[in-house]
């Protein structure tokens, strides 16, 4: 600390007192935790609501010393006090970690104003960081927000809001989002809302005591932080005032969230960093997931940011920690720490053979970690569709019974195909796209959707009825036309013969042939929308040749997954044609049969579609990977509802069906309208722009989730998915804006509803590839490990020599095997013994069973 020609601030108890009363209740145990000037070290302490004044104390004792001095900010559990009781432990290996917080209480908002690392701020950059937190507090409150408790925190400005939440992943996620949706309206170049804050086990600045960031000048001085208001604490803010502020990626991440969860096959990283017990920053680096730690846990004084555990693609885990002292230390030495060396949890060598072995064997394994992470579904967002949209799959789901994703799909099913004809949607000025959706349910039969797929699809079945009827006397006159064509042609054709046998010119008969064909009667367009059966090489002959529109509504999609068209051999032409039509794009198709060869120019098609799991995995193993290699499955919005067999108790539907019957009223009107459809049979719908509001948020979303894509982010896994949703957004919001009968651009309240929409379907396809298309880096290891299981469960063993899993397993390279065997080490599923030459695999007994 340098010596100061100007005064130098003091802590002052007083304000010390009034914090901790504004902030905690009299019998909250507190932790405080500071952080000495130029010393790698970490002292902290616990006090209940007794020693209040004895906290104060120390913290204006380690504060004069220099120390930045911080509390908890949420209730801690009260069992911590017996770590190091109404004292300091200097040098403190264990402080409160996000687990040991019993609820959320706070909301804290930080406005820290930019400047280089280690100084304290300006006055300047203190004015700036109060007047942006000035303007959000005016957002706040005029939407329903309490008043906050208000601080100068010595180099910036917060904003303490009342909550009242569980400590819990959806609180988590919640506070993540609204950090990150505060900092999109109200960052700017001189002052950032603080994005990092919103871990349950936070600390904050324990106001009364002084911000000592650098040295004290005239230019950036240490200032005394202090609460500047204390409103009484009447009401927390609500959660819906919480989701107004998401921004749409965050609902596309699972509230289920945890370090290590949004990656398959993982360890159990996040579970296994709660046990660790140190504080964690997680980012990027080099293509690898970063973990900066608080400390070294080899050596609580090597300091934030000099140690860090580093997941690579592939799941591979690491440490690294900067200090020479820590240089042998790898992933091995962390794990060691918290559940004991490797060969520890191995146990000792033992028989294999037997029921009583079985048992001993399994007393001495660890429990294995999933292959796939699992990822917790989130409930629909069914406030986010248009009310009577959301009124008729309420009435719907009320009488059948059927999980709420499944009816809501078939809602927007029906939806997408009465409309698709009828606009497209513009993003920008060169980028366009149908409005039709491809939506993927996966459930198994039984579960109800061809029952809400009848109810929503009833107008569009009576409007090709009425098509149909009213066709009947056009058809009549074609055929007649057609005979007589036929009859005329073949005199042609006669006569040509007559001629050719005498020896007689035919070139004024050829020219009449060539009249005749064409004048061939074309067949009247009769609408048919709904196709259930079709093949894709049959559907594109429909679209050609009958009617531009269609949909593919099915609840056994293994009529269309599993048909003759997406056998392996004509799989990717098949592929190709549906990705064109879901792009509105040109499909041509030359073969040598003219009857099969196809030009799709101007058609629209919508798929609504369920499909069982077995089929689906059926379906992969017969694409080769083509299916997502293609961008196929990308372009569906996947739904994985959870069963309601054995809840769906009868209940009487709703007296004349109300909300459905508006619901098809509306469907209805649009199938009404005239098709732009020109003399050959191309749909020319008017594009749909966005306001300049709607934009932006389209910006927004497409930017939020491209930030996501790149290695390490969020969405790498499900980037070819990812990258789409922002398209099928769009898409969502101008049937949103066509079904609401509002004419003119794309508006912001239709996008922001579809935008959730849409972010809850990738979050949905996030768990479906998750755990069903594992990523290839570990699909050798998912491969072996099925393979293993069935052998040792055939064999009636646990144990496989290497040399058998490599000549008999799917995996024959020697490198990949490794690879795969090293994966499924590191979850505990299998360990590979060396005995001489021999190496022999051993089968975690808890995937087997018990031998017979």
């Amino acid at each position: 600390m340098m010596n100061a020609p100007f005064p130098m601030p003091q802590a002052d108890q007083s304000a010390i007192l009034n914090a901790l009363a504004a902030l905690f209740q009299p019998d909250d145990v507190i932790e405080i935790r500071s952080f000495t000037k130029g010393r790698k070290r970490t002292d902290a302490g616990y006090f209940d609501g007794e020693h209040r004044r004895q906290l104060a104390e120390h913290a204006m004792r380690l504060n004069s010393g220099g120390a930045a001095v911080y509390v908890t900010l949420n209730p801690i559990d009260p069992q911590l006090l017996a770590r190091y009781c109404n004292r300091i432990e200097l040098g403190a290996a264990a402080t409160t970690t996000d687990a040991q917080i019993t609820r959320r209480r706070w909301l804290l908002l930080d406005f820290d104003p930019a400047r280089p690392t280690d100084t304290s701020a300006t006055d300047a950059q203190l004015e700036a960081s109060k007047t942006v937190a000035r303007a959000c507090y005016q957002s706040l409150k005029a939407a329903g927000w309490p008043d906050p408790l208000a601080a100068e925190s010595g180099n910036g400005f917060h904003l303490v809001y009342p909550l009242d939440l569980p400590n819990d992943s959806e609180s988590r996620d919640l506070v993540k989002g609204v950090l990150v949706g505060l900092a999109a309206r109200f960052d700017t170049d001189q002052v950032e809302v603080d994005q990092s804050v919103f871990n349950a086990g936070r600390i904050t600045k324990l106001y009364g005591t002084v911000a000592t960031k650098g040295d004290h000048t005239p230019l950036a001085p240490w200032r005394l932080s202090q609460l500047v208001a204390t409103p009484e604490r009447r009401e927390v803010v609500t959660v819906d005032q919480l989701r107004a502020w998401l921004p749409a990626k965050s609902v596309a991440q699972p509230a289920s969230y945890q370090p290590g969860n949004g990656r398959t096959g993982a360890f159990g990283l996040g579970n296994f960093l709660g046990r660790l017990g140190i504080e964690f920053e997680q980012d990027a680096h080099e293509g690898s997931e970063r973990y900066k730690l608080a400390h070294c846990p080899f050596n609580p004084e090597h300091g934030k940011g000099e140690a860090a555990i580093f997941r690579k693609t592939g799941g591979a885990l690491g440490f690294k920690c900067q200090h020479n002292s820590c240089a042998d230390k790898s992933w091995a030495d962390v794990r060691a720490l918290v559940d004991r060396p490797r060969e520890q949890r191995q146990g000792p060598s033992v028989d294999f053979s037997g029921v009583l072995a079985t048992a001993n064997a399994t007393l001495s394994w660890p429990d294995p970690h999933p292959l796939a992470a699992k990822v917790e579904p989130e409930p629909y967002p069914l406030d986010a569709l248009p009310l009577p949209i959301r009124a008729a799959v309420e009435e719907v789901v009320g009488f059948v019974k059927a999980p709420v994703p499944m009816v809501a799909s078939s809602a927007l099913a029906a939806l997408s195909l009465a409309a698709q004809a009828h606009a497209d949607v513009r993003r920008d000025e060169i980028l366009s796209a149908p409005v039709g959706l491809f939506i993927l349910t996966i459930a198994d039969s039984g579960e109800r959707k061809s029952q809400a797929d009848k109810m929503f699809t009833k107008p569009i079945l009576d409007y090709q009825d009425a098509q149909a009827e009213i066709a009947k006397p056009l058809i009549k006159d074609y055929r007649a036309a057609l005979s007589a064509w036929e009859a005329e042609r073949e005199g042609i054709l006669s006569s040509i013969r007559a001629a050719a046998k005498a020896g007689k010119p035919v070139d004024k008969l050829r020219g009449d042939l060539a009249e005749r064909e064409r004048d061939k009667p074309e067949p009247p367009r009769v609408p048919k929308l709904i196709r259930e059966d079709a093949t894709p090489e049959g559907l594109a002959k429909k679209l050609q040749m009958d009617w531009p529109s269609a949909g593919v509504v099915s609840n056994e999609a293994g009529i269309v997954f599993g048909a003759h068209g997406m056998s392996k051999e004509s799989a990717m032409r098949n592929l190709a044609l549906l990705n064109k039509l879901w792009d509105g794009g040109r499909y041509q198709s030359d073969r040598s049969d003219e009857e099969r060869s196809r030009d799709v120019r101007g058609a629209r098609l919508t798929m609504g579609l369920m499909i069982q799991e077995s089929t689906l995995r059926a379906f992969f193993d017969a694409t080769k990977g083509l299916a997502r290699g293609t961008g196929f499955l990308a372009r569906f919005l996947v739904a994985w509802p959870e069963s309601t067999m054995g809840t769906r108790f009868y209940t009487p539907p709703v007296s004349g069906s109300p909300a459905l019957s508006e619901f098809n009223r509306r469907i209805t009107a649009l199938l009404n309208k005239p098709v732009p459809i020109d003399d050959d049979g191309i749909l020319t719908p008017p594009m749909l722009p966005l306001t300049s509001e709607a934009k932006a948020a389209w910006v927004s979303y497409h930017d939020a989730i491209e930030s996501e894509l790149a290695s390490g982010g969020e969405l790498y896994d499900v980037r070819d998915v990812a990258s789409k949703s922002a398209d099928s957004a769009a898409r969502l919001a101008a049937l949103f804006q066509m079904f609401e009968g509002a004419g003119g651009a794309i508006g912001i309240a239709a996008f922001e509803s579809a935008s959730l929409i849409a972010a809850w379907h990738l979050h949905e396809s996030r768990r479906f590839f998750g755990e069903i298309a594992l990523p290839a880096e570990l699909a050798d290891a998912s491969r072996l490990d099925t393979w293993l299981i069935e052998y040792c469960r055939r064999e009636r063993t646990h144990l496989v020599p290497t040399r058998e899993a490599q000549r008999l397993g799917p995996i024959r390279d020697k490198e990949n095997l490794a690879g795969a065997l090293r994966e499924l080490e590191e979850l505990d599923r299998v360990r590979v013994a060396q005995e001489g030459r021999r190496k022999t695999i051993k089968v975690n007994p808890a995937l087997v069973g018990a031998m017979r």
